[in-house]
């Protein structure tokens, strides 16, 4: 695909093409096929059934996360709030009240990344977690893995609304 780029309209662009005449290539830009991007990142979606509602109603309740599925396979993660014996799915708004806990579950053992309203709140490892709420914010997990020697971040969850 070419574009053409009109000058006088765009002066900020002149240093880029200062040495170039008129249909001379500038520049080329190299995407990945999109059924490399596409393997890149995934979205997981907490559904009981395979309907097109069901897909609706996760992504309009936020009970998803995203997972860079390449560096290993995601399936058995969970994040969900606890308390008074009820279980509350990311995406949950859930009033603050005493008791209420956070647990996660991967199936490989992580670096655990607790954050509330933005900020890290704290760290740990393992394949489960457990963290007690003691203020309302938004709640999210973030579980990371070593490759080749390097600490990649793996699961994004989406959040829990603790009011």
């Amino acid at each position: 695909m070419l574009l053409e780029v009109d000058l006088a309209a765009n002066p900020a662009l002149l240093v880029l093409f200062k040495n170039k005449k008129p249909g001379e290539v500038a520049f080329e830009l190299q995407l990945d096929r999109y059924e490399y991007s596409l393997r890149h990142v995934s979205t997981h979606l907490l559904m009981k059934e395979l309907t097109k509602d069901a897909v609706w109603d996760a992504l309009e309740t936020g009970r998803a996360y995203v997972a860079f599925d390449w560096i290993a396979d995601p399936r058995g993660f969970d994040f969900a709030g606890f308390v008074d014996g009820a279980r509350h799915e990311m995406g949950s708004r859930v009033p603050f009240a005493d008791g209420l806990r956070l647990a996660g579950q991967s199936p490989l053992p992580v670096a655990w990344k607790v954050f509330r309203n933005g900020k890290m709140l704290s760290e740990s490892t393992g394949k489960t977690l457990d963290v007690t709420v003691t203020e309302p914010g938004n709640y999210r997990l973030e579980a990371w893995l070593r490759v080749a020697g390097k600490k990649l971040p793996w699961i994004l969850s989406n959040p829990i609304y603790v009011r």
